[in-house]
């Protein structure tokens, strides 16, 4: 993920970014459910449920603190 955060970080331009760390992102989660339990693969989906749901909470202006509610 560091990877893909510095050539962006000199101009700060994050546009065209999106794909890239979304396929990041989906390597990761693979990696990791690989290695659950069904209960924590269970459990692992409910708190991405809850931390999107924050986001979009945020998103429209909500309060939402952060991810450590």
């Amino acid at each position: 993920m560091q990877a893909l955060r510095e050539p962006a970080s000199p101009g700060g331009a994050r546009r065209g970014m999106g794909p890239e760390l979304q396929a990041a992102q989906a390597k990761y989660q693979d990696q990791i459910r690989a290695v659950l339990t069904p209960e924590q693969l269970t459990k692992f989906t409910q708190m991405q449920a809850a931390q999107r749901e924050k986001l979009r909470e945020r998103r429209a202006g909500g309060q939402g603190q952060g991810l450590d509610d």
